[in-house]
């Protein structure tokens, strides 16, 4: 069974936000994240209205938690990370970036305490950023249907993919498509799991348990 040479993974990483766009430009679809391991570059995966929402609540400074997913290519060794939410973090003592000192009156947790037993008064509620929250996105499986890939057994992986999800109780969750070629005529039955965007050649129906046990 021919693999991506992808590997995605649960994004869940909190540290103090450095503002939005990229080295050398200003898209608003990155953010700045500094944490305990260096600065961070991270996809927003969101409608563009709630992304509009973030630029007016989000200040330089502000503690926060992005959630989402990370793909590491494992040829490259590189990381690619993209937020689906973007919710508050109260602050911890940890090895975070060294906080930004703010004269202010009385106290704040979420903007301006870097250590929550420096502040005298008792502590707050957990502070309120609306949250961010779109749907996710539904799972598809595109399996190719043309003539080639059916004839080496396009059509029983199909049945496998539906048994399958049907034997796990994901055929409400997972959807699956035929398309047309795929390009790779050759290496068929070929098969893309999405949104992960990964890639099956010459998959037979005795490997589906697998493929569906990595996915989901």
């Amino acid at each position: 069974m021919g693999k991506s040479y992808k590997q995605t993974s649960e994004l869940n990483l909190e540290g103090r936000f450095l503002g939005f766009g990229i080295p050398g430009g200003t898209n608003l679809k990155y953010f700045r994240l500094a944490t305990g391991e260096g600065e961070r570059f991270i996809k927003l995966d969101m409608p563009k209205k709630q992304r509009a929402i973030l630029e007016t609540q989000l200040r330089p400074g502000d503690w926060v938690r992005a959630i989402g997913e990370k793909q590491l290519n494992l040829k490259t060794g590189l990381w690619k990370l993209k937020a689906y939410h973007i919710l508050p973090a109260l602050n911890s003592v940890s090895a975070e970036p060294a906080p930004i000192a703010t004269p202010v009156s009385g106290c704040d947790h979420f903007r301006d305490c870097a250590i929550a037993e420096t502040c005298a008064s008792s502590p707050p509620p957990i502070p309120t950023l609306e949250a961010i929250v779109p749907e996710k996105k539904k799972a598809t499986i595109l399996i190719c249907q043309k003539s080639d890939c059916r004839k080496k057994g396009g059509a029983a992986v199909c049945k496998a993919l539906e048994e399958q999800l049907r034997q796990k109780g994901l055929e409400d969750n997972v959807t699956i498509k035929g398309t047309g070629c795929m390009s790779r005529c050759k290496a068929g039955p070929n098969v893309v799991v999405m949104p992960d965007k990964a890639r099956y050649t010459k998959i037979q129906p005795e490997e589906i348990p697998e493929l569906i046990a990595n996915h989901f």
